[in-house]
């Protein structure tokens, strides 16, 4: 399983290349922690904020799964025409 700094912009390119199937992501951003307060003493280690935090994007987790869709439909086109019992004719 790939990893470690995957991304949408990053599989467009990559996985048509390698043929990946599968992979991991985190789909982190970095935003500002909803800390109320700040009395300038560091309660954490130090170089790491207290007043930031990473979270997972579902904005990047659907972009990246709107990639790996296109790239299933471009390589296994049957696989994506309507069926009965997903109600088409």
């Amino acid at each position: 399983m790939a990893g470690s700094g995957v991304s949408a912009e990053k599989n467009r390119g990559a996985l048509p290349r390698t043929g990946i199937l599968s992979y991991h992501m985190s789909g982190k951003v970095n935003g500002r922690a909803p800390c109320s307060f700040g009395g300038g003493v560091s309660m954490g280690l130090p170089g790491f904020s207290e007043y930031s935090r990473s979270y997972t994007s579902l904005e990047k987790v659907k972009a990246a799964r709107e990639v790996l869709k296109r790239l299933d439909r471009e390589r296994n086109p049957s696989d994506w025409l309507p069926s009965a019992e997903t109600g088409g004719r």
